[in-house]
């Protein structure tokens, strides 16, 4: 059960260095290199287009962190005959409801 609660708390650690991350910024559809990069009035240096870069990556994280966690339930017969068919508690929350 204490794996259970690592996993889960690590993907809302991830969600939320995310959200802190996009708070900061704006996004971007792709990534040049920074010779070619041109700012803007909304990215004005090649270091708040990194931030972006960040920010996808950590995106991209925490969606493979939680559909993990989706697998890692499957093992629970709780999850199995109960908190899967309840409307409102996806993956997430019953992770947080099965490890705490």
């Amino acid at each position: 059960m204490s794996n259970l609660k690592t996993i889960v708390r690590g993907a809302y650690d991830i969600q939320k260095n995310r959200i802190q991350t996009g708070n900061r910024l704006v996004g971007v559809a792709t990534f040049p290199r920074q010779a070619t990069f041109k700012g803007d009035e909304v990215i004005s240096s090649y270091t708040e287009l990194c931030l972006v870069a960040n920010y996808l990556e950590l995106e991209d994280q925490e969606k493979t962190h939680f559909r993990r966690l989706g697998n890692i339930l499957k093992d629970y017969p709780i999850y199995n005959n109960f908190l899967a068919g309840v409307v409102g508690v996806g993956p997430a929350m019953a992770g947080v409801i099965i490890s705490e």
